[in-house]
């Protein structure tokens, strides 16, 4: 006769006392690593400085009209900008809405599986998300991908309660979560697309309460589309604008690539496409094999079909609703190939955010299982593996605080004589002395610059370096110990707060 495997009670319990809710540790966890690395704001050419001054413009001036696909993505903006109307202009209130997105994403995902399978594997899977390390580098730093995933998880939420209970206020949930994903990034059509092609796949009776969705999501879009009606007299003037954002300069696409042709299915682009993990390959599988040896990512995306395949079926299978992680998993994977080979994106790991939060459920749910049928060998060692190099990876990455704290100290004594280049303006835009300074302006003899690969004069005959500060001192010790025996880390990696004399005029 099969056993009945033993209910989930939670993972801390004790004489009637009841289990901790799982969103306690999972944001300890999350305060835990913000403290041991606090990135952050980064700037430079990152997503971060165009978030940043959208905010300021809409903390100034209200709702501003965007002349980017950055600038459009509101449901980051507009918070943000309260933030610094509220707190002031500074690294506290960049930080503030990304943490709350962050926390929300968490306790979402760790609600999704606790519903589908108890839990300790909730606390597993939220776990999970947390150690990869492209999420939890980015818990602080202003980014879209978390308040996209948020929504996701928030429209995956109110399928699940819809299909459950039958209450179409879950089914407004589901509408709604997806309208705002849409809204915060245009790529989640593609998850819009999943949705509905479900939703034709679903049983009659489910129709009838998944149906509300539909009002739910329509209203905010059209919403959105009147206001740029009234604005531009093109209510389309959003999708204008992410359309043409290939066309924007950007360093991580190759010269040779047309940027006045479109993206969609062109193969320059996927192969002119900077390779995420420094691998060339042929444009087909560049970017697949790019992410899933990327430190920030590809131990999460390697681990939940391991995991999978060491399940057994009949252990895979038991309990209400568990097949659906798997499926979620191949959605999730199939959209980022869409995202990759269809609409050309640059495949960074921080794009595939939602197929890191599909496997991280599935790790979650299949750890658990295998630990209890006491087949554990397999989830052992990949823990032995996974959480040291992840925590690794995450507390090697650099931040730009102490640059901040460095660059202020330098502009007291020698502002009137310094200028620096935009790249560092944008990395140093929360020191108001460094943003005030004039760029490449040739009449100052000395330049302010961040440089990630150590100071240089690139070979400008006559210049030196006057002064220099690695940005390294002061960051967690463990990490500074294997740092100093270049342990999993460049004794050298960036980033250098460089201060250098400019040649003198005629110099050879």
């Amino acid at each position: 006769m099969a056993t009945q495997a033993a209910p989930d009670i939670g993972y801390i319990h004790a004489l009637g006392r009841p289990a901790l809710p799982v969103a306690v540790p999972l944001l300890a966890l999350a305060l835990l690593l913000y403290w041991i690395n606090p990135v952050g704001y980064v700037g430079g050419g990152g997503d971060d400085w165009q978030y940043l001054i959208a905010s300021e413009c809409w903390a100034a001036h209200g709702a501003c009209l965007p002349h980017d696909h950055w600038w459009a993505r509101w449901p980051l903006v507009a918070p943000m900008a309260a933030a610094i109307a509220v707190f002031g202009e500074g690294r506290t209130a960049l930080a503030l809405v990304p943490l709350l997105y962050s926390a929300t994403v968490l306790l979402l995902l760790a609600r999704i599986v606790e519903r589908v399978a108890g839990r300790t594997p909730a606390l597993v899977a939220g776990c999970a998300l947390l150690l990869t390390p492209i999420f939890a580098i980015q818990l602080a730093r202003p980014n879209i991908d978390h308040p996209e995933l948020a929504f996701l998880l928030a429209a995956l939420l109110g399928w699940i309660e819809a299909v459950r209970s039958g209450q179409r206020r879950w089914a407004l949930l589901l509408g709604a979560g997806l309208a705002f994903a849409m809204l915060a990034r245009e790529t989640s059509a593609v998850f819009v697309a999943g949705a509905g092609i479900a939703f034709l796949c679903a049983a009659p009776a489910q129709k009838r309460v998944l149906v509300w969705a539909a009002p739910a999501f329509a209203l905010p879009l059209a919403a959105e589309m009147l206001a740029y009606f009234v604005a531009t007299g093109d209510p389309f003037y959003r999708l204008r604008l992410a359309f043409g954002h290939t066309r924007i300069p950007s360093t991580e696409l190759a010269s040779w690539v047309d940027t006045s042709r479109s993206a969609f299915f062109n193969p320059e682009f996927i192969a002119g496409w900077r390779a995420a993990n420094g691998i060339e390959a042929h444009w087909t599988v560049k970017p697949v094999v790019n992410l899933v040896t990327h430190a920030e990512i590809g131990l999460t995306l390697l681990a939940a079909p391991l995991l999978l395949a060491a399940t057994p079926r009949k252990v895979a299978a038991a309990g209400t609703g568990r097949s659906l992680l798997p499926a979620l998993l191949v959605l999730t994977a199939g959209a980022g190939l869409v995202f990759t080979y269809a609409l050309g994106l640059d495949p960074k790991p921080r794009m595939f955010l939602p197929l890191a939060a599909a496997a991280s459920a599935v790790v979650g749910v299949a750890t658990v299982a295998l630990w209890r049928e006491r087949r554990r060998l397999v989830p052992a060692a990949i823990a032995l593996f996974f959480i040291p190099s992840a925590l690794l990876c995450f507390a090697g990455t650099p931040g730009i605080s102490r640059a901040e704290r460095q660059a202020a100290l330098w502009l007291q004594e020698a502002g009137p004589l310094v200028t620096t280049n935009e790249t560092a303006r944008r990395h140093l835009a929360m020191v108001p002395a460094a943003r005030a300074l004039p760029v490449d302006d040739e009449s100052r003899p000395l330049r302010l610059a961040i440089l990630w690969e150590g100071c240089t004069v690139d070979g400008e005959s006559g210049a030196s370096v006057i002064r220099r500060a690695s940005l390294q001192a002061g960051e967690w010790a463990p990490v500074a110990w294997l740092r100093a025996r270049s342990i999993g880390l460049h004794p050298e990696a960036g980033p250098w707060l460089c201060l250098m004399r400019r040649a003198a005029p005629g110099a050879r």
